[in-house]
């Protein structure tokens, strides 16, 4: 992003090269809308496997996140409220009546 301008313009980004270079108005200037977008591999730590994830969710502020079974935590990452995280499984409906109670009260 750091090489990215405004055209002269101010209407779209080019590169710095094609900014430098368009100094002159009779220059072309390179339209970035025809570039074709590559698609990027993803790599680094998000390639891990979902299966190894537990979903979870914040019964305080009802944010969901997934992590792994074994890591530890004590308060929820959006809201901070301690004792508020539940796993999130598919509830029957006995079950959703109980969470729902313990939310209103």
């Amino acid at each position: 992003m750091r090489e990215l301008r405004y055209d002269r313009k101010g209407e779209d980004l080019i590169c710095k090269e094609c900014f430098s270079s368009a100094r002159n108005p009779s220059d072309k200037v390179i339209d970035m809308k025809r570039i074709p977008i590559e698609k990027l591999e993803p790599t680094g730590p998000r390639m891990r496997d979902m299966s190894d994830l537990v979903k979870y969710y914040c019964a305080a502020c009802r944010f969901k996140f997934s992590r792994k079974e074994d890591f530890k935590f004590e308060t929820c990452p959006s809201c901070g409220k301690a004792g508020s995280i539940r796993r999130d499984v598919p509830l029957s409906t006995s079950r959703l009546l109980e969470e729902s109670d313990d939310f209103f009260s």
